[in-house]
């Protein structure tokens, strides 16, 4: 018995390495996405590597240097100087940082949620399934940002307090998506035949449904990874998120438009970097949707 699961864990493994093989391949093909990758891989190492590439690592705090104030773009300053005199580069790179990991961290959170509770609603239906789709349509009926903007007004602004009110307004989007599959599968021969060896309700929603789940999901974590940088870069803007001196994208852009549009380029720079983010996450999840021939909501 053991030998035989053993054996059965290995073709499994074989077969996702095949399909993981066959996705890069095609995917190759796709000049878009792996355009769309290159530039989010690199904007990524940008963030994380930032206090080797920033040439001033200390102008991501504090620091003021008045003489230096409004600098144009030169070779001393490749993106110019802020009203602080601090440089726009190393305050990019490290306000990439905040940007970047809320828009990863939210989907997440959403889509662990959501998944969840589209599961319970889809698999276990009756009552409880009722009271989740219900409560999941109430929310959807209400634009994020003003639930996002409630919750901050409650607690403050802060990153943490961007990631988390951005995060219990993402779950629903994940629920209906999840319901729906659960829906379409929970009459396939694989999970009728779960129930009848007396798999428990958790068991079967989790290794059997989830995983034939999956192509959407993931389709729909990568795109919503560019509307979540989106709405996180909208509360820095309206003064909402990171509190400065801390740097933001942004914030970066609310703080410079100030001085538009004869100082152009304390807008601008960080305006183009949110701009990169959000079109190469686009290109990743079109590229992905049609690897994957999945349709998202």
């Amino acid at each position: 018995m053991g030998k035989t699961n053993y054996s059965t864990k290995l073709i499994s493994c074989r077969a996702y390495l095949e399909s993981f093989f066959r996705g890069i391949y095609v995917i190759r093909k796709n000049t878009l996405a792996i355009v769309g990758i290159g530039v989010f891989l690199s904007l990524l190492l940008m963030c994380i590597f930032a206090p080797w590439l920033a040439p001033y690592p200390e102008d991501a705090g504090d620091a003021i240097h008045l003489s230096q104030s409004f600098k144009s773009p030169s070779m001393l300053h490749i993106l110019g100087t802020d009203q602080m005199g601090r440089d726009i580069f190393s305050r990019i790179t490290f306000g990439g940082r905040n940007t970047l990991l809320a828009g990863l961290i939210i989907p997440l959170v959403g889509a662990s949620i959501g998944c969840t509770l589209g599961l319970i609603a889809g698999y276990i239906g009756r009552r409880i399934g009722s009271v989740i789709m219900r409560t999941t349509d109430v929310f959807l009926s209400i634009p994020p940002l003003i639930i996002a903007l409630l919750v901050i007004g409650v607690f403050g602004p802060s990153l943490k307090n961007i990631i988390f009110a951005l995060s219990i307004v993402w779950w629903p989007w994940y629920t209906r998506l999840v319901h729906g599959e659960v829906i379409s599968l929970r009459e396939e021969t694989f999970v009728e035949s779960s129930r009848l060896l007396g798999a428990k309700s958790t068991r079967t929603m989790f290794s059997e449904i989830l995983p034939n789940a999956i192509p959407p999901i993931i389709v729909k974590i990568t795109l919503d990874i560019g509307y979540a940088i989106l709405n996180a870069a909208a509360l820095g803007f309206l003064g909402l998120g990171v509190l400065p001196p801390t740097p933001e994208w942004g914030l970066m852009v609310s703080q410079g438009r100030l001085y538009l549009p004869s100082i152009w380029w304390i807008t601008t720079f960080p305006g183009i970097f949110i701009f990169l983010a959000v079109f190469s996450i686009n290109l990743i999840g079109d590229g992905l949707r049609d690897l994957l021939d999945v349709e998202v909501m």
